[in-house]
């Protein structure tokens, strides 16, 4: 169900936005139809972008390899069409999606999807277990998170394209930790060519399509995605909005942006929304170990003006109607129950509930 929708006019000049983004509590615990809707409505537009460009670079050779004769016909529709459909506001999300995938036939897809679990790398003061041991078993479950992940997503096509003339999808998949920029874990081919060697690289020119936040100690994330000389930041903003600048577009594509828990609130206008369960654990950031250290810190605020509380229930009610009004004025609060989403697209955002 749609619970709201709308554009924060009023800061539109000075906030920023997601291309594409779902913000959300919880991914294993499933999604909403209409949020599963537009996470494939979001990657068939990301893909098809990808097929406009070859299409538009195979002009350009035919081109110039065959100048008498000029470029292919073929080629000229196909990329008329591709436009078009980039361009076409009449028709409904599913309508559209189901038209790219159609525009798609018979093509070889590559879609990049880079995890970056560094939330739940977090160390727990309170663990009996050596920093050793939880690194080695948060990283296992990162994995397997990261997989769950990957096939849901091949699962999604495979299902919403039931001919023979499909089109064919690899995925490609690295894990980015901001702590140390380290990249580990690809999967998805034997070719060391196709994945970034570095954090830089993951988020610039190797143009993932899906840039996955995974939950965990949402103040770790924030002080690694600060600290790094990297800027993650800003390179994590660029990648996934181009705010519809035109002159960008034409270099690169956005990513779709899924913030899982910590990764929807740091997307969010202020994290102090994460202090209010005492959930996560301050005191793994030196120099910030209480909560009140917390208040007033930004977020990547690419959701206009919002701020999220995730994991929201009934037993929340009275600690919401208390916290709100410590957030400053300048921000609107979205709390997701665990099936809740906030998708984004640019200005436009949607929040669905179960």
């Amino acid at each position: 169900m749609l619970a709201s929708e709308g554009v924060d006019e009023g800061n539109e000049a000075t906030s920023s936005y997601l291309d594409y983004g779902i913000l959300i509590s919880s991914f294993t615990e499933g999604m909403t139809p209409s949020t599963s809707e537009f996470f494939l409505y979001s990657l068939a537009r990301l893909l098809t972008m990808d097929v406009i460009q070859t299409t538009q670079d195979e002009i350009e050779e035919s081109a110039k390899y065959s100048p008498c004769q000029g470029p292919s016909i073929d080629l000229l529709n196909k990329l008329e069409r591709g436009d078009d459909l980039m361009q076409n506001k009449e028709k409904t999300r599913k309508e559209k999606t189901d038209l790219m995938l159609e525009y798609m036939k018979g093509e070889d897809l590559e879609l990049k999807v880079l995890y970056i679990p560094t939330a739940m790398y977090a160390l727990r003061t309170d663990s009996k277990n050596s920093s050793g041991k939880q690194r080695q078993r948060a990283r296992a479950d990162g994995k397997k998170r990261r997989n769950q992940l990957v096939e849901h997503i091949k699962d999604m096509f495979v299902a919403s394209c039931d001919d023979e003339d499909q089109p064919s999808l690899n995925v490609l998949a690295v894990t980015l930790d901001f702590d140390d920029g380290s990249i580990k874990q690809p999967s998805g081919s034997e070719e060391t060519s196709k994945f970034p060697q570095d954090g830089k690289e993951a988020l610039t020119t190797w143009q993932p399509h899906v840039v996955y936040l995974e939950g965990g100690n949402t103040f770790w994330l924030l002080h690694c995605m600060e600290k790094g000389k990297e800027g993650w930041m800003q390179l994590l903003k660029d990648a996934c909005s181009c705010q519809g600048n035109q002159e960008v577009m034409e270099q690169r594509r956005p990513a779709l942006y899924i913030g899982k828990s910590a990764g929807a609130i740091v997307a969010g206008k202020y994290v102090e929304t994460a202090t209010w369960k005492g959930w996560d654990d301050p005191t793994v950031v030196p120099g910030k170990e209480s909560y009140e250290n917390w208040k007033g810190d930004v977020g990547l605020n690419v959701a206009g003006v919002a701020s999220f509380f995730p994991h929201m229930s009934d037993d929340w009610i009275d600690l919401i109607d208390r916290k709100k009004g410590t957030l400053p004025a300048d921000s609107d609060l979205y709390s997701l129950q665990e099936w809740d989403a906030c998708c984004i697209e640019g200005s436009q955002y949607e929040i669905y509930v179960s």
